[in-house]
């Protein structure tokens, strides 16, 4: 079945200062004040991040919910999808995916598939720019990061597809985009992986844009395969269990 691209997200984060840094690891801090820095309230914070579990495993062999595919090459080639890392085991585990077709960076897009592929919902993952010491290049990197969560979220929302069982659209099973090679030099060298305080506040500022609009938000499990960056992905969101 033909499906629809989620494109119409645009935040415009406004600038943070140097404090919101944390240099050492290319990654951000005081995620709670950044936040509130950025525009959102206690509340939308409190309700958005209560749901929010990570998971340390492949997002592929999650048994319900949407899945999110961080696509990079895949997008269209014309030909089933192929690729290494998460999005690889994404597609080796469902066979029947169809092409993705051509999308833009930070778009969204639920595979055609009539069968368990359906599931997939495809991400166009955006190049990070610049360099993490900059606040501009942070504020950008940010901002992209948070567009493509929320056209995630609302390519999940507006989805009308037989395939997806009530329960599957209950839960959205995220992964962390531009986590390697997209993410230029906003790597972490000692996870090599983008850090997980860059996605975790990406998909809390999609969330909250989400709560302005009136929208219920669904749980949401973040996926991430490496035990080390998984590990620090759940501290970074323990930032927010006393709030």
């Amino acid at each position: 079945m033909p499906q629809t691209i989620s494109n119409s997200a645009n935040l415009q984060l406004g600038t943070f200062g140097a404090e919101y840094l944390d240099v050492a690891n290319h990654g951000l801090k005081d995620l709670p004040a950044l936040l509130k820095t950025l525009g959102c309230s206690d509340g939308e914070i409190t309700t958005a991040s209560q749901d929010n579990l990570v998971v340390q495993g492949s997002v592929a062999s999650a048994p319900d919910g949407v899945i999110q595919d961080p696509a990079g090459s895949a997008i269209g080639s014309g030909r089933k999808p192929a690729g290494g890392g998460g999005s690889g085991a994404i597609y080796a585990h469902f066979p029947d995916l169809e092409p993705v077709p051509a999308i833009q960076e930070t778009e969204a897009i639920f595979n055609s598939s009539d069968g368990p592929g359906g599931r997939v919902l495809h991400s166009y993952s955006p190049h990070l720019h610049g360099v993490p010491t900059d606040p501009a290049d942070a504020q950008r990197a940010l901002q992209d990061l948070a567009n493509a969560y929320l056209n995630a979220l609302r390519a999940k929302r507006d989805n009308t597809d037989s395939q997806l069982t009530d329960k599957d659209l209950q839960l959205f099973n995220a992964v962390p985009l531009s986590g390697r090679i997209f993410a230029g030099s906003f790597i972490n060298s000692a996870l090599n992986h983008l850090h997980p305080s860059y996605t975790v506040a990406a998909l809390l500022l999609a969330q909250a844009e989400m709560l302005r609009a009136g929208e219920t938000l669904r749980a949401v499990q973040l996926y991430y395969y490496d035990a080390p960056v998984a590990m620090e992905a759940k501290r970074v969101v323990g930032e927010f269990a006393d709030l």
